[in-house]
């Protein structure tokens, strides 16, 4: 079981699983080392600063990441692959919901159950077609699959301001 992230010790651990996993990937790699040149031993302490305030708004971080990335993107855009390949790094899941299935109470005051779905839509040959359900609980056709993307983040704008970024796709 993966553990909160509770202490700047913990941010360093994660930043530089990141990272190893960054220069693993050559997609990903190369744009650090030959388009932005990082020097590694400035940059990650600046990513742990800027983590440690995201989470913990310690104020150790001062710095324009939009801006840096913007800059970057200028020297080499920026593609959707490239998005993906980094998002896949930082957090995303898959989740499988199964068709909805009506509860126990279900009858209305006459005695009907309203909400069984006898039958269902379907196409064949290109035309809805209503078909029976062996199952009237179970509303056919409400599965459904969904990727979910997060990254957050905090931009301290100045001493008094900062701004919460929270991307979810």
């Amino acid at each position: 079981m993966k553990k909160d992230i509770q202490n700047k010790n913990d941010i360093i651990v994660l930043i530089d699983s990141f990272y190893e996993k960054v220069n693993a990937d050559a997609s990903l790699a190369y744009i650090f080392s030959d388009i932005a040149k990082i020097n590694w031993e400035r940059h990650l302490p600046v990513m742990y600063n800027f983590w440690e305030n995201t989470l913990f708004y310690t104020g150790t971080y001062n710095g324009n990441p939009m801006e840096l990335h913007k800059h970057l993107h200028r020297l080499m855009p920026l593609t959707d692959e490239h998005f993906k390949k980094w998002a896949h790094l930082i957090s995303i899941t898959n989740s499988s919901f199964g068709d909805l299935r009506q509860g126990t109470n279900k009858e209305n005051v006459d005695g009907d159950s309203i909400y069984q779905r006898n039958y269902y839509a379907t196409r064949i040959n290109n035309r809805d077609t209503m078909t029976k359900n062996a199952d009237p609980a179970l509303q056919i056709g409400t599965a459904y699959s969904q990727y979910d993307l997060m990254y957050k983040a905090l931009f301290q704008q100045n001493k008094n301001k900062q701004h919460v970024f929270n991307f979810q796709l």
